[in-house]
């Protein structure tokens, strides 16, 4: 994936310079200094009503090229702002690039034919903050997202500060401002299906009433009547549904229920059938709220979209599913369950090192404190459960020698380690990615979690459905490490430990939209965290 140039506000776009001269060079100097004159005393600097946000590099810009005109070129400056009011289209807002107002200043100055120095020197200062902050913005998101996570280590955009000044002085010279700003999107499949969403989604708020859907009994179950099927069948044909004709559209038929179901998988819901207060609560969010959804999402693709390899794992914890890429595309996908709401999944990026077969598992001192009251009930109950005690550098301890009336656990002096084995809480195979979270990615004995809609039963680890495969898709290396190979491997029992030639990136991520095959997916957002996201993208 190609590195994009564009800086970020604090760091870079720095030197936008532009060498030209214009018979008011001297005027608009004078202009500009005037204006520019309250960063110098570090007053809040606003043109008008508008802010300007990035005013320290602002001045630098207009320091470096003599005070004069940035945006001599009417012409060219009208493309640009209509690139500017092209930002709802990306899930920002034009007004923050201070759309408007460089609209009416445009048509103020093109009837004067720029006579007015004062504002044809204040409209300059406004499409050169507007710029910098939609490159920002596209680069690398409105929101801060390390302010919303602790985790969060994600790299940003930057650019060495030569670079970015000659890149955009010979964006401004060859007029190519406007295809630097294309340059500066997401480069990802998602990203694109993603905005088209949010056009349809839109489309419809603006041109649907959306009134909620209300059944006359709690539940709706196959072959019963309802009323509100009229409504149900409306919604699903305005979302793209392929709706089957009835007889007796109030009558909850084998084809409608064949089609809730469809509805319910595209849902995180369970696909049952029912048309119940889960069903009915998603059936009632509206085409507005679902259109912000998607544009919370946009802006998570914009946080992450500079870090991507040729070859990378996505974890999406909100949709409980890991694909695996190479060479830019997606070469296999599966279910995964995650971190329970009150022990969150972090985000973060790391590198996958090794595997490893038939692991141990020390348990963590947090989940010794949950399972000490089965020790203390049962005293066998670590035996038969194939753990040994041991101390911090290994060493066996018999847990018949252990007085367990002196200590609970919180002040346990020794580590509980799980053998390898059927029960082991990371079945067959581990695979390692350094972090200070102390999360993997590993088997589970808990088969059954995976037919859940809701996959949120871990204690922030990774479980993934089909690890051995996932494995083979990622040695790759059919002459030493054959589907064959790995399964007489797991049959041994032996800790087998397998270092990754290269290490492969590791993306664990949250998205509560993603699209497949064309057909969206919203999800539940089980950590509760699309409203912070939101509430900053629409506050100035």
């Amino acid at each position: 994936m190609k590195l994009k140039v564009f800086p970020i506000a604090s760091a870079c776009l720095l030197a936008w310079q532009l060498c030209f001269t214009t018979a008011w060079a001297e005027d608009h100097s004078n202009v500009i200094s005037d204006v520019l004159e309250p960063i110098t005393l570090g007053e809040t600097f606003r043109i008008g009503q508008d802010p300007i946000h990035e005013s320290k590099l602002v001045s630098y810009l207009y320091q470096g090229n003599d005070m004069t005109l940035l945006w001599p070129d009417k012409a060219y400056v009208e493309q640009v702002i209509v690139a500017l009011g092209q930002a709802e289209a990306e899930g920002l807002r034009p007004q923050d690039y201070h759309y408007q107002t460089l609209l009416e200043l445009f048509q103020q100055g093109q009837q004067s034919q720029w006579q007015d120095i004062y504002l044809t020197s204040k409209f300059d200062i406004l499409m050169t903050d507007a710029t910098i902050r939609y490159a920002s913005h596209l680069a690398n998101g409105k929101v801060d997202p390390s302010t919303l996570s602790e985790t969060w280590n994600y790299d940003a955009v930057k650019a060495n500060f030569d670079t970015g000044a000659a890149d955009f002085a010979d964006a401004i010279t060859e007029q190519k401002v406007v295809e630097k700003l294309e340059g500066l999107k997401p480069q990802l499949a998602l990203y694109d299906d993603l905005k088209q969403q949010l056009a349809k989604f839109r489309d419809l708020a603006k041109q649907h009433p959306f009134e909620p859907i209300s059944l006359t009994q709690r539940v709706l179950k196959p072959a019963e009547f309802d009323d509100a099927l009229l409504a149900i069948r409306e919604r699903l044909t305005l979302l793209g549904y392929d709706v089957p004709p009835a007889d007796e559209p109030s009558q909850y038929t084998p084809a409608m229920v064949a089609l809730v179901k469809l509805y319910q998988s595209h849902h995180d819901l369970e696909t049952d059938g029912v048309i119940g207060p889960g069903t009915l609560k998603v059936l009632n969010t509206s085409f507005a709220a679902r259109a912000e959804q998607i544009q919370l999402n946009l802006e998570r693709a914009r946080w992450v979209s500079s870090n991507l390899s040729q070859e990378f794992i996505v974890v999406n914890a909100a949709g409980f599913q890991l694909y695996y890429f190479k060479d830019g595309e997606k070469q296999w996908q599966t279910n995964v369950v995650v971190g329970l709401p009150y022990r969150k999944t972090p985000m973060f990026k790391s590198q996958l090192q090794y595997l490893e077969f038939n692991p141990t598992w020390t348990v963590p001192r947090s989940i010794v404190r949950e399972m000490w009251h089965h020790v203390e009930k049962d005293p066998h109950y670590l035996q038969q459960r194939n753990y040994k005690v041991v101390e911090s550098n290994g060493t066996p301890v018999d847990m018949a020698s252990i007085d367990w009336s002196r200590y609970t656990g919180r002040n346990f002096p020794y580590y509980w380690v799980q053998q390898p084995g059927p029960g082991n809480a990371l079945g067959q195979v581990k695979f390692i990615f350094p972090n200070p979270h102390s999360i993997f990615l590993h088997d589970t004995p808990q088969k059954s979690l995976f037919n859940k809609a809701q996959r949120t039963f871990s204690h922030g680890c990774i479980r993934v459905e089909d690890p051995l495969e996932f494995a083979n898709q990622l040695l790759a290396d059919p002459s030493n490490w054959s589907e064959q190979k790995i399964h007489q491997v797991v049959d041994s029992g032996n800790r087998t430990r397998v270092s990754f030639k290269r290490p492969i990136d590791v993306f664990i991520m949250y998205w509560t939209t993603t699209v497949k095959q064309g057909q969206i997916y919203f999800h539940q957002d089980p950590y509760h965290r699309d409203a912070a996201i939101l509430k900053q993208l629409l506050e100035s």
